[in-house]
């Protein structure tokens, strides 16, 4: 039977992993990393899952933590038989994106897109509309964070709090959980356009289900 190994966050805990045992086909768990509580130097709440590049590295994010305790964008790299946390990101404020809940895509040049369910924008009343955004590798190491799409409530809905997914052409797609034509949210496409905007195309309103007495 082959291996198979299970990637994955805890809300309030841990990143796991499981894996099955050949002999016996039994699961058994194994933690990768325990996010500190209360800690600058870490993330905490991985609302999302992870990915993985092609070399074995795997990304996230989570909604609270870091050095300023509005969410991270962190890396995990297998180095001397143990795992290693890399923060790549830590979101400073809300003006621009924070508190990151879905899981991240990564294109071939290696750039992670996501989504942020707070940050700037108009017209969402007491709420914040929330943003899509991308990290971009660069040439010194670090990382360098841009926003690709700002919701503003304009038909296109707000708060996109379940990340982004690439098709083979680099739009991005996903769904917002509020607004657009009937209420209950969108389903979105991103094209990505030279600057210096991108082309959003709301797939379809989502209509919003009530609920019988």
């Amino acid at each position: 039977m082959p291996k198979t190994v299970i990637y994955c966050c805890s809300f309030l805990g841990p990143i796991v992993t499981s894996r099955v045992n050949n002999d016996n086909g039994a699961w058994t768990y194994h933690v990768l990393h325990r996010f500190a509580e209360h800690s600058l130097k870490d993330g905490q709440s991985p609302y999302s899952g992870l990915i993985m590049d092609n070399t074995g590295n795997f990304y996230g994010a989570t909604v609270a933590g870091g050095a300023y305790g509005n969410g991270t964008i962190f890396k995990f790299a297998y180095t001397d038989g143990m795992w290693k946390e890399t923060i790549l990101y830590d979101f400073p404020n809300c003006n621009y994106g924070c508190g990151p809940e879905g899981t991240l895509a990564l294109d071939e040049s290696g750039n992670l897109y996501g989504t942020a369910g707070s940050g700037t924008g108009k017209g969402c009343g007491p709420y914040t509309c929330g943003v899509v955004f991308k990290l971009s590798r660069q040439k010194n190491g670090k990382w360098k964070y841009s926003v690709v799409y700002n919701f503003t409530a304009q038909g296109g809905g707000f708060q996109p709090f379940y990340g982004v997914t690439l098709d083979h052409r680099g739009n991005l797609f996903g769904v917002t959980s509020a607004f657009g034509k009937y209420g209950g949210g969108t389903a979105f496409q991103i094209s990505i356009l030279p600057s210096p905007s991108n082309q959003f195309v709301e797939v379809s309103g989502l209509r919003r289900s009530r609920q019988r007495a």
